[in-house]
């Protein structure tokens, strides 16, 4: 399984902890982890990518969907966990690649 972790942080957090606790035994588990965040504090075995996630300037916001929609084609992401201050991103990046059912 492909999984995506979404994380808008700048210091370590509980999201973070939580994130990277659940990512490592994913990873363990034999599944494709791939956390994208501003800063990671903790180790992990998942892959990282660091970018401006929480960044909320309308530049930032249109090239964080752009890396997210080139994620998700690229590594087929089946999962995504998202912890994020700036969530609507999470939302307009997923539209249209595949159906996604929020509950608020």
């Amino acid at each position: 399984m492909s999984i995506l972790y979404v994380l808008s942080q700048y210091e370590v957090t509980g999201a973070e902890t939580f994130a990277i606790a659940l990512a490592n035994e994913q990873v363990r588990a034999g599944h494709d982890v791939l956390i994208v965040s501003d800063n990671l504090h903790l180790k992990t075995e998942a892959t990282v990518l660091l970018r401006p996630i929480g960044k909320r300037d309308y530049l930032h916001r249109i090239r964080n969907i752009s890396t997210l929609k080139t994620i998700f084609r690229k590594k087929k992401i089946d999962v995504i966990q998202a912890h994020l201050r700036a969530g609507h991103i999470r939302h307009q990046s997923s539209r249209g690649s595949f159906a996604l059912q929020e509950k608020l």
